[in-house]
């Protein structure tokens, strides 16, 4: 278990209207849904695995220890998902990687 230390009154003001400012009507969406869900969690069980209600519990506790109140913590973070140094690795040796070592191997007698 993650024990969080919540950050200075006025920072944590700000991040809270800065995550509540940039979130989209999509993410403000999921997160209200999944605050019902949460709420009504034995009704959820058939169509939510367990584990994804323990990890919206975990994500609400953690965001209400820090800012008061558990909805930032349901609030889908889209852009933060992903492998980010996967599509570097790509971007910066290219995609002919790969196929120099086919034509290579293509070409010995």
């Amino acid at each position: 278990m993650t024990v969080v230390t919540p950050p200075p009154e006025d920072t944590r003001r700000v991040e809270e209207l800065e995550r509540l400012r940039s979130a989209s009507p999509r993410q403000l969406e999921v997160a209200t849904e999944r605050y019902k869900l949460l709420g009504r969690a034995k009704a959820a069980q058939g169509t939510v695995p367990a584990r994804t209600l323990r990890g919206w519990r975990e994500a609400f506790r953690e965001a209400e220890a820090v800012y008061g109140h558990g909805f930032l913590g349901l609030i889908p973070q889209w852009n933060k998902s992903g492998n980010a140094s996967a599509i570097f690795l790509h971007r910066a040796t290219g995609p002919f990687v790969g196929a120099s070592k086919s034509v290579r191997s293509k070409s010995k007698p």
